[in-house]
């Protein structure tokens, strides 16, 4: 008479429990740093100044000068930067560009961009400034080539206009 031996390999309950869960720490450890992103933190942008460039019946355009800084550990590539600029909590003037700009890990340039206002605003307006302390809200979005795709950005700041001079502000 034969024997037949039958073998089962069925596993253990503690065996089946213990096989996924020791292979998900270490799938997470190879190919988790592989897929974590680090988050951007808003490129700072400050307002140093503008310059008439011209003037008509209806608008007035601008060349805007701002500072960029990159707080981040990493490089940011940038397309583009859209803006607007608020007097006296009054928005005084907008602007787009490209901006085909890398600026590296905490590091800053200093951009000249158009923007275009509405001369019946500022004409409106102009009587309050005189030799008096105004304050500006600069808000808009970086866009970039890397990460996400827009970064929201806001400055609050002060000028005082009795201390300028030259026709820029």
């Amino acid at each position: 008479m034969s024997t037949i031996q039958y073998r089962f390999h069925a596993r253990s309950p503690l065996r089946r429990l213990l096989g996924p869960s020791l292979l998900l720490p270490l799938f997470l450890i190879v190919f988790g740093c592989a897929t974590v992103d680090q988050a951007a933190l808003p490129p700072r942008v400050s307002f140093i100044g503008m310059t008439p460039v011209e003037i008509s019946l209806m608008e007035q355009t601008f060349r805007v000068r701002l500072r960029i800084e990159n707080p981040n550990e990493f490089a940011m590539a940038f397309r583009g930067l859209d803006y607007e600029l608020y007097v006296n909590e009054e928005r005084m003037l907008s602007g787009v560009s490209p901006l085909p700009a890398r600026i590296e890990a905490f590091d800053s340039v200093v951009v000249e961009l158009p923007g275009s206002g509405s001369m019946l605003q500022w004409a409106a307006t102009q009587d309050a400034w005189d030799g008096k302390l105004i304050r500006y809200r600069l808000v808009g979005h970086a866009h970039l080539e890397n990460g996400p795709s827009r970064l929201e950005f806001e400055r609050l700041g002060e000028l005082r206009l009795d201390k300028l001079s030259g026709g820029s502000i």
